[in-house]
């Protein structure tokens, strides 16, 4: 049955009695109260009652002379549509036995004849009420066990996913197992036998030849940090990370000198960097592959990077600032997918993975990267990392 507001539902009471005269009675004694009273002269009109619609609760009389109130009980606790609905027997028959036998089919309750109209409408009241608690509570629970069924899913298909993760980080470790060592060693092999030609066949190789031979050591280069790219993108996922208080302009100047830029572009720190607790190793990375970058596309005599930082909310905002050779504004999305380069590998050495792995460094750590470019003027690169639990 449907728990229905106490608040706006009128109870459906079936009063079943043979006399027609104990039916009016009960009758304006209910109605008076505002239940909703469906009479049945019979046990049999009652039953086809029930079968149509269910009530709230049956006053039920015992003597009746096709079908006794005990008989009828017994059959609607026997449907499983009717069975919960509180039966009340009310009957002449005031023997402790014809009580017991009534609770004994299932009455909850049995009032005597004659029967007082407060006596009726307190009982009443008081098995609808219990009635109304029980199929709220009845509701509560199976709204429970739904939230435990779909907590208990959540949690199944979170292992689930737990375990798909360990796979694939396996498969990740596998990976950069195959390039550091399957790939990488035929590759060396190649190089070095490029390398012995160049030195032991200078002398016998012609302009054509000596440019092919260079040709094949600047791919065998090429192919070995495409390798080295991929591995460090690789190990991103799966690699622990260890957060210390870094210092942003020490990093920024052991960047530099790993670098070695040329002497005419100048790396300049326009204001004192931010301690943020992060992994190192990432944070160089970080800082390298944006650094590295604007001082590979360097194309002014007198280059300039500049990199600053400011506070934004829970954000500290890093730009870096080149007055390079700038980038069409129809690459800016392009530049950060894995293997994509706007300048020909033949014109810039590069792999197309550097500004990929800073993506994925800032967004790691629930930041943002983006650039603003003008063609001949430059490019800055901005990126945040969040001061949270930084002490900044």
């Amino acid at each position: 049955m449907e728990y229905k507001d106490k608040e706006t539902y009128s109870p459906q009471i079936l009063i079943v009695d043979d006399l027609k005269a104990n039916l009016k009675l009960l009758t304006d004694i209910l109605s008076s109260q505002g239940y909703n009273v469906r009479p049945a002269i019979s046990g049999k009109l009652a039953l086809r009652s029930v079968a149509v619609e269910v009530p709230d609760l049956i006053l039920l009389d015992v003597k009746m002379p096709d079908m006794d109130g005990y008989k009828v009980c017994q059959l609607l606790k026997a449907d499983e549509k009717s069975q919960r609905v509180p039966i009340i027997f009310i009957s002449a028959l005031d023997e402790v036995s014809d009580k017991v036998k009534g609770f004994s089919v299932g009455g909850v309750d049995y009032i005597t004849k004659p029967f007082q109209s407060a006596e009726v409408l307190a009982r009443v009241k008081t098995h609808l009420t219990i009635w109304h608690l029980q199929r709220q509570l009845e509701d509560q629970n199976l709204q429970l066990r739904q939230e435990i069924t779909e907590r208990q899913n959540a949690e199944k298909r979170s292992q689930e996913l737990m375990q798909e993760l360990e796979f694939t980080n396996q498969e990740l470790k596998d990976f950069a197992h195959i390039v550091s060592h399957d790939l990488k060693a035929p590759l060396r092999g190649i190089t070095s036998l490029a390398e012995w030609l160049a030195n032991d066949y200078q002398d016998k190789l012609d302009e054509d030849g000596k440019e092919q031979l260079g040709m094949l050591l600047n791919r065998t280069k090429r192919m070995h940090n495409l390798l080295e790219g991929i591995l460090r993108y690789s190990k991103l996922s799966y690699s622990k990370e260890e957060k210390n208080t870094i210092n942003f302009n020490g990093v920024i100047l052991e960047v530099v000198d790993m670098l070695v830029p040329p002497d005419n572009i100048s790396i300049i720190i326009e204001n004192e960097m931010p301690l943020l607790k992060l992994d190192r190793t990432r944070t160089q990375q970080l800082f390298g592959n944006l650094i590295g970058n604007a001082v590979k596309y360097m194309d002014k005599p007198n280059g300039q990077i500049r990199i600053s930082c400011h506070k934004q909310g829970e954000f500290c905002q890093f730009s870096i600032h080149d007055n390079g050779c700038g980038i069409e504004a129809r690459h800016f999305d392009k530049i950060f997918t894995i293997f994509q380069t706007v300048k020909s590998q033949d014109e810039f050495e590069s792999t197309g993975i550097g500004l990929t792995i800073a993506k994925k460094i800032v967004e790691m750590y629930g930041g943002k990267i983006w650039v603003e470019s003008k063609v001949g003027e430059g490019s800055t690169f901005h990126f945040t990392l969040p001061t949270l639990q930084n002490g900044v």
